[in-house]
């Protein structure tokens, strides 16, 4: 037997009941849910919703759920946050260009704020807004805020405290300020650059730290972030030609986290990846560009959120929906097919096609 839940305090009477279906990432529930006749909690008052929460609901036979009332609130306040920390990323490249001394108070209470949200996993929110942000603003900026928080999500998951996430995420979400001096013709040169413009163009890491410096900001972790993320783990990269642990845990999650991005953002020359196809090379990439540290990190912390509840069609002809993502086979999740679920590590024979 189901158990629904039903508003009791005064504070549930402020909420109003939804059907799952109508349920949206980033509200609140207003009460526990539970099933008859374990009493077993599935979901806790005050908890976000989120893809895994709507899957669960549903695989359980829930049909409605209190939502707080606060929510459009709590998500347009959410989409103002970003706005705002995009901003300021902006304010702070043209600061460091003009060589002004730039304020890094407001830049590094947004970054903060953030982190506060990621500890709360109320993080899918800033994704909603950048997904928004991204439509309207192009591909610079809005890719800082996504390395920048990618590599927030990333240090937490190895146990990186607070303020070391923080000073990451800034490094993280600076670290291209570099092309700040390089030629614009360079950047956006059409075709293939020449030797010696590729060689210009592998001096923005280096440039970004002297540009940091000068401007005040010496955290090695921000520094790091910065100085290394086109450090590759077999030691392909650039500027310095680093290997192995030769390149800093800060430089290894950021360059991890700056590719799985621009994989998946749209180019002019190039559509975008899907996710999965990303997960799937990234995985396909540890020990070769990437630390398997910091890339198993990555799939694990990003791969539940962008892959649960995406639609995927299967080599034996089926759709359905990602149930559930193993982070060491993001490439074989588990797939709702109607009343079933088939888990495609146990499946060989059936691949997903396309997302």
């Amino acid at each position: 037997m189901r158990q629904q839940h039903q508003p009791g305090d005064e504070a549930e009477m402020a909420s109003r009941f939804l059907p799952v279906e109508r349920l949206q990432k980033g509200m609140t529930l207003a009460g526990d849910i539970r099933v008859s006749p374990s009493d077993l909690l599935l979901c806790s008052k005050g908890d976000i919703v989120n893809s895994a929460m709507i899957h669960k609901l549903r695989s359980w036979g829930i049909e409605y759920a209190a939502i707080e009332h606060s929510y459009d609130m709590r998500r347009e306040q959410r989409e103002h946050c970003v706005k705002a920390l995009r901003q300021k990323v902006y304010d702070l490249f043209t600061a460091v260009a003009l060589r002004r001394s730039p304020s890094m108070l407001a830049f590094t209470e947004a970054i903060e704020e953030m982190a506060f949200a990621i500890d709360r996993l109320d993080l899918e929110f800033f994704w909603q807004a950048l997904a928004q942000l991204k439509g309207k603003d192009g591909y610079t900026f809005v890719h800082c805020l996504e390395v920048g928080l990618g590599a927030l999500l990333i240090s937490k998951n190895l146990g990186f405290k607070r303020e070391q996430r923080v000073q990451l995420c800034l490094g993280a979400t600076l670290h291209d300020i570099g092309k700040l001096g390089v030629p614009q013709a360079i950047l956006t040169k059409p075709g293939a650059l020449t030797a010696e413009e590729f060689t210009i163009i592998k001096n923005h890491p280096a440039i970004g730290v002297t540009l940091l410096q000068s401007s005040g900001m010496s955290h090695p972790l921000l520094l790091h972030a910065v100085d290394e993320h086109h450090e590759r783990y077999d030691g392909a990269g650039y500027p310095h030609g680093r290997h192995g642990d030769q390149i800093t845990l800060a430089g290894q999650i950021t360059a991890v986290a700056d590719v799985f991005y621009a994989l998946t953002s749209d180019r002019p020359y190039r559509k975008g990846w899907c996710p999965l196809r990303t997960f799937e090379y990234i995985h396909s990439q540890r020990g070769v560009q990437f630390s398997r540290e910091a890339a198993d990190a990555l799939i694990d912390s990003l791969s539940p959120l962008y892959l649960t509840g995406m639609q995927v069609l299967l080599s034996d002809g089926s759709s359905g929906t990602v149930e559930e993502v193993d982070p060491r086979f993001p490439h074989r999740p588990s797939v709702r097919l109607g009343n079933r679920i088939v888990d495609l590590r146990d499946c060989p024979e059936i691949a997903v096609i396309s997302a």
